[in-house]
């Protein structure tokens, strides 16, 4: 048989032989139909996991947790991802100020590194520089472009990949691959999606943090606003009531801040109420709260003040820091502050009745303007005369 085997493949004219370059042509187009079809598959499962990784992140931003839990949730996600061969550390970065980075969240990073990275310039190091151009940044192994390096730094590559909406930087994320690692196609256009899916993500909600924030707070001061205000009052009565304890509403009213605006303009009149916030919450306890009530009226809840000396030592000092001189674009600037006083708990008014301990600390300022600079207050009962003084700077 093998003679005869041997006999055709030496005549290759033979119409009934097969000849052996034949058989290996045939195993060789085979071995490379199996491996094309061993990569499509290969393809098409790193197309899935993709697909199912970005559907994660979205189910992720619909989730009703705070942005920093969200990041959280989506860095551990794309570091166990195994095709893409990351090393299991990381850490996301968000703007901080104008040109800066602030980490929020990292994974598996020493404490010297965390400190060294913790607040970054834009373009300082890898995360710096993606952030500067916009563009993902890889590097295969470490070199003159890792500037924050400390003691023990083992060999190993990043991608840095910033998030951008509107051509604004929002942060970045920075992943850890093995020293060496060859960048492809695949990697850059996965990461490049979850960069856009990541971005709208964090824009959304900023933009929804800020309208919760501005919904409680005056946009020009950043000091808390009306509604916040009523909420703290109450808080404020159950406390009082359950701890028997007493607390005072001050209604503070600028003296000549009209004429401000008037004669210098708006934009003076705003420079001043931020000066007046910062002076006000310097001037109280950190327990207490203060409040812009709208244009030139303020508020504080002095907590947990047992006599009448108390209040006048705090509003009289607020008074005292609002009057000093404000210096504003050159021009030295004098106004004053006449403040109003409520107490609680108080005869002439319900337990719960908010509005009437508004009123009377409200009717209470009316004659303190009458004496510009004065402090005047309104039911002065014995519940607050009659316990020791407090600390005037703690509570």
């Amino acid at each position: 048989m093998l003679s005869q085997f041997e006999d055709k493949e030496s005549d290759p004219g033979s119409g009934d032989g097969v000849s052996l370059e034949k058989i290996f042509a045939e195993i060789a187009d085979f071995h490379d139909v199996d491996n094309y079809y061993k990569d499509l598959i290969l393809t098409l499962r790193r197309k899935n996991d993709c697909q199912t990784a970005i559907s994660k992140i979205l189910e992720i931003s619909l989730s009703p947790v705070d942005l920093v839990i969200q990041l959280e949730l989506i860095l551990d996600l794309v570091l166990g991802i195994e095709w893409l061969t990351l090393e299991h550390k990381g850490a996301v970065f968000l703007q901080d100020g104008e040109k800066g980075l602030r980490m929020i969240v990292h994974r598996n990073l020493s404490t010297s590194l965390v400190s060294m990275c913790q607040k970054l310039d834009y373009g300082q190091c890898l995360c710096g520089r993606a952030a500067q151009t916009r563009q993902i940044v890889f590097k295969s192994c470490l070199d003159h472009d890792h500037e924050n390096m400390p003691a023990g730094i083992t060999e190993h590559g990043h991608y840095v990949i910033p998030f951008v909406f509107n051509q604004k930087t929002l942060g970045v994320l920075n992943l850890y691959v093995k020293h060496g690692h060859v960048q492809t196609e695949e990697e850059v256009e996965f990461l490049s999606s979850c960069d856009r899916i990541i971005s709208s993500i964090i824009h959304r909600k900023q933009i929804e943090e800020k309208t919760i924030f501005l919904s409680y707070h005056d946009e020009l001061t950043g000091l808390p606003n009306r509604r916040y205000l009523f909420s703290e009052i109450e808080n404020n009565i159950h406390y009082a009531r359950r701890y028997k304890t007493c607390f005072a509403v001050l209604f503070i009213d600028l003296d000549y801040f009209k004429r401000v605006n008037d004669t210098l303009g708006h934009q003076y009149g705003d420079a001043i109420l931020k000066q007046v916030s910062t002076r006000l919450t310097k001037s109280i306890r950190k327990c207490d709260f203060a409040e812009r009530n709208g244009g030139d009226e303020f508020v504080v809840l002095l907590k947990n003040v047992d006599d009448i000396e108390t209040i006048r030592m705090i509003g009289n000092k607020i008074i005292k820091n609002l009057a000093n001189l404000y210096v504003i674009e050159g021009k030295v600037i004098e106004i004053g502050a006449s403040i109003g006083v409520s107490l609680y708990p108080n005869q002439e008014i319900l337990d719960e009745d908010i509005d009437g301990l508004v009123r009377m600390a409200d009717m209470a300022l009316y004659g303190a303007k009458s004496k510009r600079g004065s402090l005047v207050i309104s039911g002065e009962g014995p519940a607050c005369q009659e316990k020791p003084q407090v600390d005037v700077d703690h509570c």
